[in-house]
């Protein structure tokens, strides 16, 4: 019988097998109905699970098995008992499937198709830290690999290096460094070398083939093997089936990226959103000077009549990510969008950052109105952009004419004004003077920056006064976005450039309440800002639409879409870059400067308060301690509380500080020391006490930490989630080693944080050269961050996913506010009393003791 889901698709009656391992509880069960969307499952006894809880689901056949994941809908307390066939109550919950990539959704579809010929069952497991996994023939420990995977069904043949026989297998899911295999036999043991020969489709080949080798040739090595259950039970071993684990070797950079990028494109395919109502499809452009410009196309699935386009150019300093939720916004109304990234700046476009310039912004705009006119002739366009490419929009509009209606989002105006604003200096008038900066930060990143003022000068973009005088040729309608908040874009200059535009043609100031970064957090006023956007938008290009009901874009597919662009930008960063070591040290050489920071210290006296009474001999874990400001800053709290006190006795509690960069871990110790040997400390009758122990410890929080269950009283993560490989089992493993009924404290930076604030405050409370020498600092530290959110390395959270996270991980009763400026969540919670994740005992790791040493 078939029935439609929720979601629209077909559901089947069936009765499956299925094997559930949720939090370490294991349960038989049954899937009653499924379809592509999803699957209702009954089992005996309600699951200790969470709502909308990720998991993953394999599908296993005769032929062999897909894995995709899904989402854990529907609990209640108590669940809905669900009348079984012989008369007992089951316990029914829903699991939404993700929406599947082509090549997953035509093996889905064939097994629905099957159901009554082949044996299917189904497994649905946590996403959490694999386990070591017993009963496995030989040695097996699941692989890690962190970067972006793209599951791919595909015979591939594959050769020992002691042999010239070729074997078939099947490829399970590809990755820029690795891959797993699934084979009929164990034809090897873990360590041995294999070639793979992988008959990628045609357009694929040329991204991953090696002139200098066998085009379609990898060389790997076996890292673990593992035994699958047998499709049918009884059976002889001949039915065993194994899947391999094979980590690509002696791969030179070319392959590195063209594999990666490989990867990118499958991660991203226009076959993969064809269920929702947008379409996003990844394109590349050329710019004259033979430059890859890197582009989305969110395609709506009801276009509007005249089939507008809208061109989003990203501000300085983002990438096309940045609007997805403006691109689906202007999609789902009926606009054909294009996103891009600019060329010589942060995003997955050719060109390193250093090299940003205003005209190589105007070269990217020109390339892709040439590829919009091309492509879409006839169609009328719309170029929304933002900051300081809002300046080069409105300079190219004043001699392109394809350009139809262009809306500015609190567009900087005058660049001098702007670094004025900033920096508390005029560029421009020192630049032209002779004054030189080389590679340095302005206005947050990290640039050549006398190129860049060079080319602002040469080419009109330094003052008002040439915007003014662009604004005069302008003869197409402009709508401006602005805000009394903005520092550096006040809006007389906005007024002053809109009556400059002249009274014959259309220009409007619309007021947004809040600076564009503040508006994210706002998600109320900032879709109030996007309703205004495509109401102007449908009024300019597409009049015969303007009674046409808007829509509102669906927050769970936004957030899909995030996702995979995360994932694509991580695809496509050079592998040697990647290495996180390396960017921690760079990173931490420019974050020192915060303890300079009034904001950054009133961070650190939040997270001591919150930590609330320390018992004597309690221990406190700071995870990612870096230079051991937090460590510093406990101790000057205790002595400061005691100094103007008759209290001589100081608690007695342990620091184990934990860092993965060496040098920071001795800076940190060397810290400890001066401050115990400072005059400040010396020469009162309240020295820092003995009794607290200060240890550090080098480990890496993405993986297993060298510490015991239940260790530590308070675990503190200051800054460092959002670096994070995986995030969640990071988490996970710090809930292990926390205590029950322990607290722990996280802090990550908004999404949109603006850094720039806090250096702007930092820099108008002092006049002393060294201190705003070392602001400086902050602004570099800025650029590390949007550069890592660009290249995928960091991703920042939203409240609800935060305290989800800490939920999942083990935590109650969590509590989330703003602190560091209004740049950033803190949240603290307690572990549970009663520690039910047999996850994070089951990690396989040592029990280290806390070491002194490096």
């Amino acid at each position: 019988m078939l029935l439609l889901d929720r979601r629209g698709f077909q559901r089947q009656q069936v009765s499956l097998v299925a094997n559930i391992d949720l939090n370490g509880i294991e349960l038989q069960a049954r899937a009653i109905n499924i379809s592509r969307g999803g699957a209702l499952l009954v089992c005996g006894a309600p699951l200790p699970v969470l709502d909308n809880q990720p998991v993953g689901i394999e599908v296993h056949t005769d032929a062999g098995n897909l894995e995709i994941g899904g989402i854990l809908l529907g609990r209640r307390d108590p669940l809905p008992p669900i009348q079984s066939s012989d008369g007992s109550s089951d316990f029914g919950f829903a699991i939404r499937f993700e929406v599947l990539d082509f090549t997953n959704e035509r093996i889905f579809d064939s097994i629905l198709d099957g159901l009554g010929a082949i044996k299917v069952s189904l497994k649905v497991h946590g996403l959490g830290r694999l386990r070591q996994n017993q009963g496995t023939k030989g040695s097996y420990e699941s692989e890690r690999r962190v970067v972006p995977r793209v599951n791919i069904v595909l015979p591939v043949l594959t050769a020992h290096t002691e042999s010239v026989k070729e074997a078939q297998s099947s490829l399970v899911n590809l990755s820029a460094t690795g891959a797993c295999l699934e084979v009929s036999e164990e034809r090897a043991a873990i360590g041995d070398r294999l070639t793979l020969k992988i008959p990628l489709p045609h357009r694929l080949q040329a991204e991953i083939s090696n002139p200098e080798q066998d085009p379609e040739s990898l060389k790997g090595q076996i890292i673990w093997i593992k035994q699958l259950p047998a499709a049918n039970a009884g059976t002889e071993n001949r039915s065993q089936r194994f899947r391999v684990g094979v980590r690509f070797l002696n791969l030179d950079t070319i392959t590195q990226r063209r594999i990666a990028r490989c990867v990118g494109h499958m991660l991203i395919a226009s076959e993969r959103f064809d269920q929702g109502p947008v379409t996003t499809e990844a394109v590349e452009l050329r710019n004259e000077l033979g430059q890859r410009i890197a582009a989305y196309l969110d395609l709506p699935k009801r276009a509007l009549p005249e089939s507008p386009v809208v061109i989003i150019s990203p501000g300085y300093g983002e990438g096309k990510q940045a609007y997805v939720t403006l691109g689906y916004y202007l999609a789902d109304n009926g606009f054909d969008v294009v996103r891009y990234d600019h060329c010589n700046h942060i995003g997955e476009s050719d060109g390193d950052s250093i090299n940003t310039t205003l005209s190589g912004f105007k070269r990217g705009l020109q390339t892709v109105l040439d590829y919009v006119t091309e492509t879409r002739p006839g169609c009328p366009i719309a170029v929304i952009a933002s900051g300081l490419a809002g300046r080069v929009a409105l300079k190219t509009a004043a001699t392109d004419d394809r350009i139809d209606l262009l809306l500015i989002l609190t567009g900087i105006l005058d660049l001098q004004l702007t670094c004025l604003s900033v920096h508390q200096e005029d560029l421009i008038v020192t630049y032209l003077r002779g004054a030189r900066r080389g590679i340095s930060n302005l206005l947050g990143l990290e640039i050549d920056a006398d190129r860049f003022l060079q080319d602002a000068i040469k080419e009109g973009y330094a003052d008002l006064r040439t915007t003014l005088r662009d604004a005069e040729r302008i003869h197409v309608p402009v709508i401006f976005f602005a805000t009394h908040e903005e520092a550096g874009v006040p809006l007389s200059a906005v007024n002053e450039v809109r009556a400059a535009i002249g009274r014959d043609v259309v220009s409007q100031v619309f007021s947004i309440p809040q600076a564009l970064d503040q508006l994210h957090e706002s998600p109320r006023k900032e879709w109030a800002m996007f309703r205004q956007l495509v109401s102007c938008c449908i009024t300019h290009l597409s009049p015969a639409a303007a009674e046409r009901q808007m829509v509102e874009p669906a927050q769970l597919e936004i957030g899909r879409q995030n996702r995979l662009e995360r994932q694509r930008a991580k695809a496509h960063r050079p592998i040697e870059d990647s290495g996180a070591k390396k960017f921690w040290v760079n990173y931490l050489d420019h974050f020192h400067c915060l303890t300079n920071i009034p904001e950054y210290w009133r961070l650190l006296d939040q997270i001591s308060r919150l930590l609330g009474t320390v018992e004597d001999g309690a221990t406190i874990l700071d995870a990612g301690c870096g230079f051991g400001s937090l460590g510093l800053s406990m101790l000057l709290s205790d002595f400061y509380r005691r100094r103007g006190t008759s209290e001589m006795a100081p608690e007695k509690w342990r620091y184990v500080g934990v860092e993965v960069v060496h040098s920071a871990l001795a800076q940190a110790r060397l810290n400890f020391t001066n401050l115990r040997k400072s005059p400040l400390v010396m020469e009162t009758d309240h020295q820092l006490p003995s009794e607290i122990q200060m240890s550090l410890t080098c480990a890496d929080l993405n993986r297993p930490l060298p510490f015991r269950d239940n260790q530590f009283d308070r675990v503190i993560c200051n800054l460092a989630l959002g670096y994070l490989e995986d995030p969640m089992s990071s988490l996970q493993e710090l809930i292990r080693v926390l205590a029950p009924g322990g607290r722990i404290i996280v802090t990550s930076l908004k999404p949109y944080a603006d850094l720039l604030e806090i250096y702007r405050t930092f820099v108008l409370r002092t006049d002393l050269a060294e201190e705003v020498e070392e602001a400086e600092r902050l602004l570099n530290t800025t650029c590390k961050i949007k550069q890592a959110e660009s290249d995928g390395v960091f991703r920042s959270f939203q409240p609800d996913e935060l305290t989800m996270m800490l939920t999942m991980s083990g935590v109650t009763d969590s509590r989330i506010s703003s602190t560091f400026g209004n740049q950033a969540y803190i949240v603290v919670g307690e572990k549970a009393a009663a520690d039910v994740s047999e996850m994070a005992r089951n990690v396989a790791i040592d029990e280290v003791s806390v070491g002194e040493g490096v």
